[in-house]
């Protein structure tokens, strides 16, 4: 690919979901779209594709000509700003995942290692079915969806009790009031979660994380006080503590095994219908060059 201008966010028009275009007669997604799912920068796209010469040709990845600019203008796929967007194709989306140096990119490609080792595996046995392992992570199914939706809210509603359980009964005081801008922190954001059926907050469970982290701490330190008292109303209310611990790892842990990954936030709308864009008129055109 030729070397041109890096990319940044500033020229694209950003909508709910990627956009799939047919450019060259190939569907292509722009790389801030792609960025967005990968949870980079899109100049760590470009600075990725620019680095990587070999790894990526025309097949992955290219910048519009001059004349496919003022299409993506013209039908406001981009600005008008100077500014020249890298597109991807369905394959340049698999090769990036393998060479950005992000979370989600990493746990892509084991996903997609995961893959090929456990179909290598099956076709070993001779078998003419393959089954994939949790399908949903690539290519969201609709029960899964579903399943998740539903974990999800058990998932908050155990935040919730964990977050109202006792700590300290002799100063009635809860676990979310001992972890302060912690515990307010995540339940900013738990509503909005629920309402991605098929996107994964990586903050809610980063913010989960540390939540179980925080009580765990708080539960081991009040845990070795009792060790000199006697107290049994104490230790109840710190085993009850323990317990809604062990419920909220255990549902974060199944919602995360059917979570769509990163891939499954892009490769599907290369399957979806593409925007075609027309030439621009010659009105248009002869503004543009006027």
């Amino acid at each position: 690919m030729s070397n041109a201008e890096e990319d940044d966010d500033e020229g694209a028009l950003l909508t709910a979901t990627p956009r799939v275009l047919l450019i060259r007669g190939q569907p292509v997604i722009l790389a801030a779209d792609v960025a967005r799912a990968f949870g980079v920068e899109s100049r760590e796209v470009a600075q990725a594709i620019k680095r990587n010469p070999l790894k990526f040709n025309e097949k992955h990845a290219f910048h519009p000509t001059a004349e496919e600019l003022e299409v993506l203008r013209s039908q406001r796929v981009i600005s008008g700003k100077g500014w020249t967007p890298t597109l991807l194709t369905q394959k340049g989306v698999v090769r990036l995942a393998t060479v950005l140096n992000s979370q989600k990119a990493i746990d892509a490609v084991d996903e997609m290692i995961d893959l090929f080792l456990h179909v290598y595996a099956q076709l070993r046995e001779g078998v003419t079915t393959v089954v994939v392992e949790h399908p949903s992570r690539l290519v969201p199914q609709e029960d899964d969806v579903a399943e998740v939706r539903k974990l999800r809210k058990r998932l908050v509603k155990a935040i919730g009790t964990l977050l109202d359980t006792t700590l300290d009964s002799k100063r009635n005081t809860t676990v979310g009031e001992a972890l302060g801008e912690t515990a307010t922190s995540l339940k900013d954001h738990l509503n909005a979660w629920l309402k991605m059926p098929q996107i994964k907050n990586e903050q809610i469970a980063a913010e989960t994380l540390k939540v179980i982290e925080q009580t765990r701490d708080i539960y081991e330190r009040r845990q070795s006080d009792l060790k000199r008292s006697s107290v049994e109303t104490e230790r109840i209310t710190l085993e009850n503590v323990k317990t809604k611990i062990e419920l909220v790892e255990k549902l974060l842990a199944m919602t995360d095994k059917l979570e769509p990954g990163a891939l499954a936030q892009v490769l599907p709308y290369f399957q979806e219908e593409q925007l075609a864009l027309a030439p621009p008129s010659r009105a248009s055109s002869k503004k543009a060059k006027d």
